[in-house]
């Protein structure tokens, strides 16, 4: 189930039986729910068994996926590099042929190549994000990218963006609701929300560290003890991108004026960070570097605890 998705659910069902050559591209941080939203809007115009998901396209072992992720195929023969001096050309019509002949008839619904998790969207991938298009709309398919960021500063006029933002403290609510069995108190929702940014996947990612108590407001909970999984993968670029001064401004005053350096260093690595988006970075910035030194924290060991 998706919530507070609305329009977005809208704009992809749209362009997935629309007939315009243009490519859409779903782009927000890790979590922020691109592939649900995506998936459930395929299956809403009824393209549950037409639609196909590419899974790790930009590594050396791509493969296609139906949407109940039931069945696979592996796409290796066909992967691309980065580099196009590491090896030859990306053979997108055969990549089709290979993803057509396993997809086979499909049903009747419109038929629609979802390339997910390109991660930053490079200059490189996205011209091979456009190569691969040109050659589906030829054999009748629509492409949707879901990106982290895109690091390219004009991009094609073929290639329409769809922000996903984060979500308003109703939806949080409905969402944590139909994940938790629990009760949460509408102000713990809220303290999840800061924390969150809005990001269900992080918000799922605190609430689950909490108690009973401390979900229906009976003990009180004022943030987390430790950075998990889910908000190191989402903030990684960020924070790898932020040099030590501003790093040290953002660990002693998180929701001060540090907003607008954050802002910087996210241009920096394509990523669009609101001010909610920042106050959070900051914070989790004064838990991620207590004893730890800054150029660490983009790396994956063990969350550094207050």
């Amino acid at each position: 189930m998706v919530h507070g998705r609305d329009r977005e659910l809208r704009v992809i069902g749209h362009f997935a039986t629309d007939l315009d050559p243009t490519v859409l591209v779903v782009r927000g941080l890790s979590g922020i729910g691109k592939t649900s939203t995506v998936l459930h809007a395929l299956k809403q115009v009824g393209a549950g068994s037409s639609a196909v998901r590419v899974v790790r396209p930009c590594s050396s072992r791509p493969s296609a996926h139906d949407l109940d992720n039931s069945r696979r195929v592996d796409l290796s023969a066909w992967s691309v590099p980065d580099d196009p001096a590491d090896g030859p050309g990306f053979d997108a019509a055969g990549f089709l042929r290979a993803v057509s002949v396993w997809a086979g008839d499909g049903g009747s619904g419109p038929r629609v190549l979802f390339v997910d998790d390109v991660g930053v969207l490079t200059a490189e991938r996205a011209r091979w994000l456009q190569h691969l298009a040109d050659e589906a709309y030829g054999q009748d398919w629509r492409v949707i990218a879901a990106v982290r960021s895109i690091a390219v500063e004009a991009l094609s006029d073929d290639v329409e963006v769809l922000e996903l933002g984060p979500l308003d403290r109703m939806s949080l609510r409905r969402a944590l609701a139909t994940e938790i069995s629990a009760p949460v108190a509408a102000d713990v929702v809220e303290h999840l929300r800061w924390w969150s940014a809005g990001n269900p996947r992080l918000a799922l990612e605190l609430a689950g560290s909490l108690s009973a108590a401390e979900l229906c407001g009976d003990v009180s909970w004022t943030g987390p003890e430790t950075v998990g999984s889910a908000a190191r993968r989402s903030y990684r670029a960020m924070l790898a991108g932020l040099d030590p001064a501003t790093m040290t401004a953002l660990a002693t005053a998180p929701s001060a004026a540090p907003r607008r350096r954050v802002r910087t260093a996210a241009r920096a690595c394509g990523t669009r960070c609101s001010p909610c988006c920042a106050r959070r970075c900051g914070a989790l910035t004064a838990r991620w570097t207590a004893g730890t030194p800054w150029h660490r924290i983009a790396a994956p060991p063990t969350p550094a605890r207050c």
